[in-house]
This record gives C-alpha cells, sequence and structure tokens, in this order.
C-alpha cells in the first residue's frame, strides 16, 4: 500500500527482517479478498504484507 494504491507481486517472498510484526490467519473465499483485508492493515502504508494460502482449494496443506 502506497500512495493509496496496493501494490501486488508474484514473489519473492519478503525477507525475514521484513517479517517481525507477526501474522494472522484469515478465512477468505479467495485471494484477492485476503489481499484487500492485508491492504487495510495498519502496517501496509509503511511495510509489507505477505498473503500466502494454508490451503488449496481441495482443503489439503500447501
Amino acid at each position: 500500500m502506497r500512495n493509496g494504491t496496493t501494490h501486488v507481486a508474484d514473489g519473492p517472498m519478503a525477507q525475514a527482517q521484513e517479517q517481525l510484526a507477526g501474522w494472522f490467519i484469515l478465512e477468505c473465499a479467495n485471494q484477492a479478498r485476503a489481499e484487500q483485508i492485508a491492504a487495510r492493515l495498519p502496517d501496509a502504508p509503511f511495510g509489507f504484507v505477505e498473503v500466502r494460502p494454508l490451503f488449496s482449494d481441495s482443503g489439503e496443506n500447501m
């Protein structure tokens, strides 16, 4: 989230020093909804918010 615009990249994953604030587990209908919620987090305008699926559409662990 920069200047009111959400930026999405397909990798590479954020570095360890960028991921020290914690994590959330969300139940969402799809990846796009998870990204919308992630963009609203307080740290989004200042750092990185990484969104990863935990389960595939079939319910298997990723």
